[in-house]
Protein backbone atom coordinates (compact mmCIF):
# COMPACT_ATOMS: atom_id res chain seq x y z
CA UNK A 1 0.00 0.00 0.00
CA UNK A 2 1.24 3.48 -0.90
CA UNK A 3 0.56 6.43 1.39
CA UNK A 4 1.16 10.16 1.27
CA UNK A 5 1.41 12.26 4.45
CA UNK A 6 0.09 15.83 4.50
CA UNK A 7 1.65 17.56 7.52
CA UNK A 8 4.99 16.55 9.00
CA UNK A 9 4.89 17.56 12.64
CA UNK A 10 5.22 15.38 15.73
CA UNK A 11 2.57 12.85 14.69
CA UNK A 12 3.81 12.69 11.11
CA UNK A 13 7.33 11.88 12.29
CA UNK A 14 5.87 9.29 14.68
CA UNK A 15 4.06 7.55 11.83
CA UNK A 16 7.20 7.44 9.69
CA UNK A 17 9.26 6.08 12.60
CA UNK A 18 6.71 3.37 13.43
CA UNK A 19 6.37 2.23 9.81
CA UNK A 20 10.17 1.99 9.57
CA UNK A 21 10.71 0.34 12.96
CA UNK A 22 7.91 -2.21 12.57
CA UNK A 23 8.76 -2.92 8.93
CA UNK A 24 5.12 -2.50 7.95
CA UNK A 25 4.04 -3.23 4.40
CA UNK A 26 3.36 0.45 3.79
CA UNK A 27 5.28 2.52 1.25
CA UNK A 28 5.52 6.24 1.95
CA UNK A 29 5.77 7.89 -1.47
CA UNK A 30 5.12 11.50 -0.50
CA UNK A 31 5.27 13.87 2.45
CA UNK A 32 4.27 17.52 2.51
CA UNK A 33 5.44 19.92 5.18
CA UNK A 34 4.47 23.54 5.61
CA UNK A 35 6.72 24.93 2.87
CA UNK A 36 8.10 21.95 0.99
CA UNK A 37 7.63 18.30 0.10
CA UNK A 38 9.41 15.03 -0.56
CA UNK A 39 8.34 12.60 -3.27
CA UNK A 40 9.61 9.30 -4.62
CA UNK A 41 7.21 7.09 -6.57
CA UNK A 42 9.20 3.98 -5.53
CA UNK A 43 9.13 4.93 -1.86
CA UNK A 44 11.02 7.41 0.31
CA UNK A 45 14.05 6.04 2.17
CA UNK A 46 12.58 6.33 5.67
CA UNK A 47 15.85 5.69 7.51
CA UNK A 48 17.47 8.59 5.68
CA UNK A 49 14.38 10.76 6.23
CA UNK A 50 14.28 10.06 9.98
CA UNK A 51 17.98 10.81 10.29
CA UNK A 52 17.69 13.96 8.20
CA UNK A 53 14.65 15.46 9.97
CA UNK A 54 15.24 14.40 13.58
CA UNK A 55 13.99 17.21 15.77
CA UNK A 56 13.68 19.63 12.85
CA UNK A 57 11.25 20.42 10.07
CA UNK A 58 11.03 18.77 6.68
CA UNK A 59 12.71 21.81 5.12
CA UNK A 60 16.02 20.70 6.68
CA UNK A 61 15.93 17.40 4.78
CA UNK A 62 18.31 17.58 1.79
CA UNK A 63 15.86 15.92 -0.62
CA UNK A 64 12.96 18.27 0.20
CA UNK A 65 11.62 20.29 -2.74
CA UNK A 66 9.85 23.63 -2.60
CA UNK A 67 8.02 22.99 -5.89
CA UNK A 68 5.72 20.39 -4.26
CA UNK A 69 2.78 21.46 -2.11
CA UNK A 70 -0.13 19.50 -0.68
CA UNK A 71 -2.60 20.26 -3.47
CA UNK A 72 -0.09 19.26 -6.16
CA UNK A 73 0.65 15.98 -4.39
CA UNK A 74 -3.05 15.28 -3.92
CA UNK A 75 -3.76 15.86 -7.61
CA UNK A 76 -0.92 13.51 -8.57
CA UNK A 77 -3.03 10.67 -7.07
CA UNK A 78 0.26 9.04 -6.17
CA UNK A 79 -1.05 7.11 -3.13
CA UNK A 80 -3.81 4.72 -2.12
CA UNK A 81 -4.23 6.51 1.21
CA UNK A 82 -3.59 10.14 2.09
CA UNK A 83 -2.88 10.83 5.77
CA UNK A 84 -4.03 14.35 6.67
CA UNK A 85 -2.27 15.71 9.79
CA UNK A 86 -2.57 19.49 9.63
CA UNK A 87 -3.33 21.34 12.91
CA UNK A 88 -6.88 21.24 14.27
CA UNK A 89 -8.98 24.31 13.55
CA UNK A 90 -12.55 24.19 14.89
CA UNK A 91 -13.42 27.63 13.46
CA UNK A 92 -13.50 26.78 9.74
CA UNK A 93 -11.62 23.45 9.55
CA UNK A 94 -8.93 24.79 7.22
CA UNK A 95 -6.61 23.89 5.67
CA UNK A 96 -7.48 20.28 6.48
CA UNK A 97 -11.06 20.46 5.21
CA UNK A 98 -10.07 21.56 1.69
CA UNK A 99 -7.34 18.91 1.54
CA UNK A 100 -9.65 16.09 2.67
CA UNK A 101 -12.43 17.14 0.31
CA UNK A 102 -9.99 17.25 -2.60
CA UNK A 103 -8.54 13.81 -1.76
CA UNK A 104 -11.96 12.16 -1.51
CA UNK A 105 -13.09 13.78 -4.75
CA UNK A 106 -9.98 12.27 -6.36
CA UNK A 107 -11.21 8.83 -5.22
CA UNK A 108 -8.46 8.21 -2.68
CA UNK A 109 -8.86 7.06 0.93
CA UNK A 110 -8.28 9.51 3.80
CA UNK A 111 -7.06 8.91 7.35
CA UNK A 112 -6.82 11.93 9.65
CA UNK A 113 -6.04 12.95 13.22
CA UNK A 114 -7.47 16.42 12.55
CA UNK A 115 -10.64 17.06 14.58
CA UNK A 116 -11.63 20.30 12.81
CA UNK A 117 -13.02 18.92 9.52
CA UNK A 118 -14.68 15.97 11.30
CA UNK A 119 -16.41 18.29 13.79
CA UNK A 120 -17.56 20.84 11.21
CA UNK A 121 -18.21 18.84 8.04
CA UNK A 122 -18.85 15.27 9.18
CA UNK A 123 -21.92 14.50 7.07
CA UNK A 124 -20.66 16.16 3.90
CA UNK A 125 -17.33 14.37 4.01
CA UNK A 126 -18.96 11.00 4.74
CA UNK A 127 -21.30 11.49 1.76
CA UNK A 128 -18.37 12.42 -0.48
CA UNK A 129 -16.45 9.32 0.62
CA UNK A 130 -19.49 7.11 -0.02
CA UNK A 131 -20.08 8.69 -3.44
CA UNK A 132 -16.48 7.97 -4.47
CA UNK A 133 -16.36 4.50 -2.86
CA UNK A 134 -13.45 5.34 -0.57
CA UNK A 135 -12.87 5.33 3.20
CA UNK A 136 -12.72 8.36 5.48
CA UNK A 137 -11.35 7.28 8.89
CA UNK A 138 -10.44 9.32 11.97
CA UNK A 139 -9.84 7.05 14.98
CA UNK A 140 -7.08 9.35 16.26
CA UNK A 141 -9.46 12.31 16.65
CA UNK A 142 -11.12 10.89 19.79
CA UNK A 143 -8.94 9.73 22.65
CA UNK A 144 -5.64 9.29 20.81
CA UNK A 145 -4.47 5.75 21.54
CA UNK A 146 -7.83 4.76 23.08
CA UNK A 147 -9.42 2.52 20.40
CA UNK A 148 -12.88 3.96 20.96
CA UNK A 149 -14.44 4.59 17.55
CA UNK A 150 -13.34 1.32 15.98
CA UNK A 151 -14.25 -0.65 19.11
CA UNK A 152 -17.81 0.66 19.05
CA UNK A 153 -18.14 0.24 15.28
CA UNK A 154 -16.75 -3.29 15.21
CA UNK A 155 -16.58 -5.03 18.59
CA UNK A 156 -19.89 -3.63 19.85
CA UNK A 157 -21.64 -3.94 16.52
CA UNK A 158 -25.32 -4.78 17.01
CA UNK A 159 -25.53 -2.99 20.34
CA UNK A 160 -27.69 0.10 20.71
CA UNK A 161 -25.59 2.86 22.27
CA UNK A 162 -27.38 4.57 25.12
CA UNK A 163 -24.76 6.90 26.55
CA UNK A 164 -21.05 7.71 26.33
CA UNK A 165 -19.33 9.39 29.26
CA UNK A 166 -15.67 9.98 29.96
CA UNK A 167 -12.40 11.87 30.15
CA UNK A 168 -11.37 13.04 26.70
CA UNK A 169 -8.53 15.44 27.48
CA UNK A 170 -5.28 14.26 29.03
CA UNK A 171 -3.95 17.75 29.81
CA UNK A 172 -6.85 18.69 32.08
CA UNK A 173 -6.78 15.26 33.72
CA UNK A 174 -3.09 15.73 34.48
CA UNK A 175 -3.75 19.16 36.01
CA UNK A 176 -6.65 17.96 38.17
CA UNK A 177 -4.66 14.90 39.30
CA UNK A 178 -1.77 17.11 40.41
CA UNK A 179 -4.14 19.52 42.17
CA UNK A 180 -5.57 16.61 44.14
CA UNK A 181 -2.20 15.09 45.02
CA UNK A 182 -0.30 18.26 45.87
CA UNK A 183 -2.85 20.99 46.61
CA UNK A 184 -1.14 23.28 44.10
CA UNK A 185 -3.04 25.87 42.07
CA UNK A 186 -3.96 25.56 38.40
CA UNK A 187 -1.55 28.25 37.17
CA UNK A 188 1.48 26.67 38.83
CA UNK A 189 0.69 23.17 37.55
CA UNK A 190 -0.09 24.53 34.09
CA UNK A 191 3.34 26.21 33.86
CA UNK A 192 5.04 22.96 34.83
CA UNK A 193 2.86 21.01 32.37
CA UNK A 194 3.94 23.38 29.59
CA UNK A 195 7.60 22.83 30.50
CA UNK A 196 7.03 19.06 30.27
CA UNK A 197 5.28 19.39 26.90
CA UNK A 198 1.97 18.11 28.31
CA UNK A 199 0.23 21.47 27.84
CA UNK A 200 0.45 23.80 24.84
CA UNK A 201 1.88 27.34 25.00
CA UNK A 202 -1.74 28.50 24.68
CA UNK A 203 -3.59 26.05 26.95
CA UNK A 204 -7.06 27.58 26.55
CA UNK A 205 -8.11 24.91 24.03
CA UNK A 206 -7.67 22.32 26.80
CA UNK A 207 -8.54 24.08 30.06
CA UNK A 208 -11.63 25.80 28.62
CA UNK A 209 -13.01 22.43 27.54
CA UNK A 210 -12.91 23.14 23.79
CA UNK A 211 -10.84 20.06 22.90
CA UNK A 212 -13.12 17.73 24.87
CA UNK A 213 -16.18 19.42 23.36
CA UNK A 214 -14.88 18.82 19.82
CA UNK A 215 -14.44 15.13 20.58
CA UNK A 216 -17.92 15.00 22.10
CA UNK A 217 -19.34 16.41 18.86
CA UNK A 218 -17.59 13.70 16.83
CA UNK A 219 -19.07 11.00 19.09
CA UNK A 220 -22.56 12.57 18.90
CA UNK A 221 -22.51 12.72 15.10
CA UNK A 222 -20.94 9.28 14.64
CA UNK A 223 -23.14 7.25 16.99
CA UNK A 224 -26.27 9.33 17.62
CA UNK A 225 -26.79 10.92 14.16
CA UNK A 226 -26.94 14.25 15.97
CA UNK A 227 -25.80 16.65 13.22
CA UNK A 228 -24.23 18.61 16.10
CA UNK A 229 -21.71 21.43 16.08
CA UNK A 230 -19.58 23.14 18.71
CA UNK A 231 -22.41 25.56 19.50
CA UNK A 232 -24.56 22.61 20.59
CA UNK A 233 -22.23 21.57 23.41
CA UNK A 234 -22.82 22.88 26.93
CA UNK A 235 -19.20 23.56 27.90
CA UNK A 236 -17.56 24.49 31.19
CA UNK A 237 -13.80 24.12 31.58
CA UNK A 238 -11.64 23.77 34.70
CA UNK A 239 -10.36 27.34 35.14
CA UNK A 240 -12.59 27.97 38.16
CA UNK A 241 -11.65 24.77 39.99
CA UNK A 242 -9.64 25.53 43.14
CA UNK A 243 -7.25 23.31 45.15
CA UNK A 244 -9.61 23.70 48.10
CA UNK A 245 -12.52 22.26 46.13
CA UNK A 246 -10.41 19.34 44.92
CA UNK A 247 -9.19 18.70 48.48
CA UNK A 248 -12.73 18.73 49.89
CA UNK A 249 -13.83 16.27 47.22
CA UNK A 250 -10.87 14.01 48.02
CA UNK A 251 -11.75 13.93 51.73
CA UNK A 252 -15.23 12.73 50.81
CA UNK A 253 -14.05 9.94 48.51
CA UNK A 254 -14.34 11.76 45.18
CA UNK A 255 -12.04 13.06 42.46
CA UNK A 256 -12.75 16.05 40.22
CA UNK A 257 -12.64 15.18 36.51
CA UNK A 258 -13.50 17.05 33.33
CA UNK A 259 -16.21 14.79 31.91
CA UNK A 260 -17.76 14.74 28.45
CA UNK A 261 -21.21 13.20 28.29
CA UNK A 262 -22.95 12.31 25.04
CA UNK A 263 -26.41 10.82 24.58
CA UNK A 264 -29.55 11.38 22.53
CA UNK A 265 -30.62 14.23 24.78
CA UNK A 266 -27.35 15.38 26.30
CA UNK A 267 -24.14 16.90 24.92
CA UNK A 268 -21.98 18.55 27.56
CA UNK A 269 -18.48 18.94 28.98
CA UNK A 270 -18.04 19.97 32.60
CA UNK A 271 -16.10 19.25 35.81
CA UNK A 272 -17.80 16.45 37.74
CA UNK A 273 -17.33 14.61 41.02
CA UNK A 274 -16.39 10.98 40.32
CA UNK A 275 -16.24 8.32 43.02
CA UNK A 276 -12.68 7.08 43.48
CA UNK A 277 -13.85 3.49 42.92
CA UNK A 278 -15.43 4.33 39.54
CA UNK A 279 -13.68 3.01 36.37
CA UNK A 280 -13.51 6.57 35.01
CA UNK A 281 -11.39 7.71 37.95
CA UNK A 282 -8.03 7.50 36.17
CA UNK A 283 -5.05 9.75 36.82
CA UNK A 284 -2.36 11.63 34.94
CA UNK A 285 -2.70 12.02 31.18
CA UNK A 286 -4.93 8.96 30.80
CA UNK A 287 -8.27 9.13 28.99
CA UNK A 288 -11.19 6.88 29.90
CA UNK A 289 -14.54 6.26 28.23
CA UNK A 290 -17.56 4.42 29.60
CA UNK A 291 -20.01 3.21 26.98
CA UNK A 292 -23.52 2.10 27.99
CA UNK A 293 -25.21 -0.20 25.49
CA UNK A 294 -28.27 -2.40 25.49
CA UNK A 295 -26.69 -5.86 25.23
CA UNK A 296 -23.17 -5.64 26.69
CA UNK A 297 -24.46 -3.18 29.33
CA UNK A 298 -21.30 -1.19 30.13
CA UNK A 299 -17.81 -1.19 28.66
CA UNK A 300 -14.99 1.04 29.87
CA UNK A 301 -11.82 1.60 27.87
CA UNK A 302 -8.73 3.41 29.22
CA UNK A 303 -5.58 4.61 27.45
CA UNK A 304 -3.33 7.54 26.66
CA UNK A 305 -5.20 10.33 24.91
CA UNK A 306 -2.24 12.04 23.29
CA UNK A 307 1.42 11.61 22.46
CA UNK A 308 3.64 11.13 19.44
CA UNK A 309 3.44 7.35 19.13
CA UNK A 310 0.03 6.97 20.76
CA UNK A 311 -1.65 9.17 18.14
CA UNK A 312 0.55 7.81 15.35
CA UNK A 313 -0.46 4.29 16.33
CA UNK A 314 -4.16 5.19 16.03
CA UNK A 315 -3.54 6.59 12.56
CA UNK A 316 -1.65 3.47 11.50
CA UNK A 317 -4.49 1.25 12.74
CA UNK A 318 -6.83 3.08 10.33
CA UNK A 319 -4.34 2.71 7.47
CA UNK A 320 -4.04 -1.03 8.14
CA UNK A 321 -7.83 -1.30 8.37
CA UNK A 322 -8.11 0.09 4.85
Amino acid sequence: MKICIIGYGTVGRGIVELIHRKKLDITVVGICGRNCGVYNEKGIDLSMLIKGTKGVGLDKYPHARNDIDANKMIDMRCADVYVELTPTNVIDGEPGYSFIKRILANQCHVVTSNKGPVVLYYKGLQKLALKNDVKFLYEATVGGAVPFLNMVRETLRGNKIINVCGILNGTTNYILTRMGAEGAGLEQILREAQELGIAEADPSYDVDGIDAAAKAVIIANEFFSANAGMKDVDVCGITRITPEFVSLADKNGFSVKLIAEVGRDVLRVSPRLIEKSHPLCVDGTLNALNIKVDMAREVTVVGYGAGKYETAGAVISDILSI
